[in-house]
């Protein structure tokens, strides 16, 4: 299996060779807002600019589709766009779409007055454009994917996607991460089985900075892609996925526990055992919460990563878009052969990968207990 092209929206701008260029410069698409914002935090990645959506998808006007989808169906198209799949390619390809938390907050926000009212008080509205699943639709519908789709949350998308083409059951896969900003965490409400606004205020969340955005990519079956003539741009050596939390761990993450390192270790072995290439890069998700910190340092001491990059440091975090841009960045290294010095620190610089077959890997957790691991190698 490999990845045939990359799309994206982000902070950074639009279309994945904006990010890339981010990356290669040291720039991110974080930025400060200012205390007399309705939003508590100081820096956010944030899309303010709607025109891109525009000029992509002319006939589809606000206000449908929401944002999240707008952000999703540009990471779509760009990276469909850069696979070189003409229309009657794509209507065997299917999507999977990997959503954050902030649709749900939406949806229990515009809910309210049902629960208070009932349901005479509603927009006939309500759902079209505010229901979690609206993006895996819109995208679905505006690029004219007609194999399977499924709407997933954590590290998902990619995971289904690699699955339904391996079975056979569509030659490719669209795989888009999206985001909505949500300026604080969400909670659960146990009473209704919903999400409500949390406060935020736990230290251990002080490192988090909501982002928004999308980015996408096209998983194809290696013999198809050759068929068609299509750029290959690194080979995918699996996906591995486990959930487990350490027993008896409670706050900072009292909803999910913390993650076992353990576990994230050996999905990260057996992600590396599927590839023949040398390990150039790990790429993780650093977010700064002590607990993810102690399973990333275990997972390095296990697999001893010559370099250590981090996504998130430069775009946020972001529970939807995380682990597909991170699969994403990782394919394009290997493509490129070149490791932006954005993505090892802020000051250094571009580290050329010189070894004749190499590997990127790409782990995540989330704060359900949620751990994956992917591996990808440079294409021969």
């Amino acid at each position: 299996m490999v990845v045939t092209g990359l799309g994206g929206w982000t902070p950074a701008g639009v279309g994945f060779a904006s990010l890339w260029d981010a990356l290669r410069g040291g720039d991110n698409g974080l930025h400060p807002i200012g205390s007399d914002s309705a939003y508590p935090e100081a820096v956010v990645g944030r899309i303010s600019d709607l025109k891109p959506f525009r000029a992509a998808f002319p006939s589809v006007r606000p206000p449908l589709p929401i944002p999240p989808s707008r952000f999703a169906m540009v990471a779509a198209k760009t990276a469909l766009d850069d696979a070189a799949l003409d229309e009657g390619t794509r209507e065997r390809f299917g999507v999977m779409a990997n959503r954050n938390r902030g649709p749900g907050g939406v949806v229990v926000k515009i809910m309210t007055p049902v629960f208070a009212k009932g349901p005479k008080k509603t927009s006939p509205l309500l759902f079209s454009q505010s229901v979690s699943n609206a993006p895996l639709g819109a995208v679905a519908t505006a690029c004219g994917l007609r194999g399977p789709h499924l709407l997933t949350m954590r590290g998902g998308a990619l995971m289904n996607a690699f699955d339904v083409v391996a079975r056979g059951e569509a030659p490719g896969m669209v795989v888009v991460g999206f985001e909505e900003l949500v300026p604080r965490t969400f909670d659960a409400d146990v009473a209704n089985g919903m999400f409500e606004a949390a406060s935020g205020d736990d230290a251990s969340w002080r490192a988090v900075v909501p982002t928004e955005g999308a980015v996408g990519l096209v998983l194809e079956d290696e013999a198809h892609a050759k068929r068609r003539g299509a750029r290959i741009l690194a080979r995918v050596g699996g996906v591995e996925r486990g959930q487990g939390a350490v027993p008896g761990h409670e706050a900072p993450l009292h909803l999910w526990g913390a993650p076992d390192p353990a576990i994230l270790a050996r999905l990260a072995q057996d992600a590396l055992a599927r590839t023949s290439g040398t390990l150039a890069l790990h790429l993780d998700h650093a977010l700064g919460v002590p607990t993810y910190a102690a399973a990333s340092e275990h997972v390095e001491a296990q697999i001893a990563a010559p370099r250590r990059g981090s996504l998130k440091g430069r775009l946020g975090d972001g529970v939807g878009m995380g682990f597909v841009a991170s699969v994403a960045v990782a394919a394009k290294v290997l493509h490129a052969r070149e490791i932006p010095g954005g993505l090892l620190s802020a000051d250094a610089d571009a580290v050329p990968i010189d070894v004749e077959q190499a590997a990127t890997l790409v782990s995540h957790l989330d704060p359900h207990c949620g751990q994956s691991a992917a591996s990808l190698e440079t294409h021969v």
